[in-house]
């Protein structure tokens, strides 16, 4: 009984530890792709894009109410 628990706290730990090495993996590439830039700021960059993209489609959507709005005779 006492055997499966420590079964599973290392089957977590070796799952961690892959996750660790997959990510570290995962920035060493980024970081070869892009060596003058840290991995934190491609981060940042990423969020901007993703920021960048929603706001693209709030306005589409937006403008596309407004359309709808002015053809339906709702605004003047």
């Amino acid at each position: 009984m006492g055997g499966s628990s420590s079964l599973s706290s290392f089957a977590k730990k070796e799952n961690l530890s892959l996750e660790n090495k997959e990510k570290e993996t995962k920035e060493k590439k980024e970081k070869q792709k892009y060596p003058k830039y840290s991995v934190s700021s491609l981060k940042s960059v990423e969020r901007i894009r993703k920021f960048k993209l929603s706001l693209t489609e709030f306005l589409t959507v937006s403008q596309m109410i407004l359309d709808s709005d002015y053809d339906n005779g709702r605004i003047e």
